[in-house]
This record gives C-alpha cells, structure tokens and sequence, in this order.
C-alpha cells in the first residue's frame, strides 16, 4: 500500500506519519517503510501536517478540531475544537502546542495533569 502526500510529515522515533492525498493518514515504519497502520476516520476534513506532542499523534483539520491518535495503533485518544474556523497550522513547542488559524488567531494549549 502506498501514501501519496503534498504535505510535510511527523516524526517520532519509531515513525513517520503521513496525511494522505485522499484524506487518511498513516504511521510508516522508520526502518522498514511499511504501514504499521492507516487512520480513515477524518478523510474529507482538509488535514494538517500531523505533529507528534506528549506522546500522542495531533492533527489539525479544516473545521477547527485538533484531533488526538495512538501512535501504537492510530486508534483515536481525544478531540477538541481549537477554533471556529479553519486550522492553518499545528506545531510543537514543547511544552506546549500551538494553533494558529486562518484568521490569524494563535492559541496555545497544554495537557492537564
């Protein structure tokens, strides 16, 4: 199975993780580049270049939600509406996790203990 992308990758130690042209996305094995699993679930939400925080897999999408994965099995851990629009970027700046919309409205956010 392939991935196709446009966009910038995650990484962890153990895996790259890629969003898909048709909308999924993917954790690939470092070393092997096989596809240790495929996340469905978001295809159609317009998602950013997913980011690895805290341990977990965090994407962004077109309508506001950071959405939260397992990186072990891409199964979903949370999900938070970050804005009211559209998302333009996530990033990492440990310890805290940035958003910044297209309306330019930058949020920074930050697990409870």
């Amino acid at each position: 199975m392939n991935i196709s992308t446009t966009q910038s990758v995650g990484l962890d130690a153990a895996h790259v993780y890629a969003v898909d042209i048709d909308g999924s996305m993917a954790a690939i094995h470092r070393i092997t580049g096989a596809i240790v699993w495929r996340q469905d679930g978001l295809k159609g939400r317009k998602l950013l270049t997913p980011v690895v925080w805290r341990g977990l897999v965090v994407v962004g999408d077109s309508e506001g939600w950071l959405h939260l994965f397992s990186p072990v099995d891409g199964s979903p851990r949370g999900r938070e509406r970050a804005a009211r629009g559209p998302l333009m970027s996530v990033v990492v700046d440990a310890p805290q996790l940035l958003t910044l919309t297209t309306k330019g409205r930058l949020r920074a956010w930050d697990l409870n203990p």
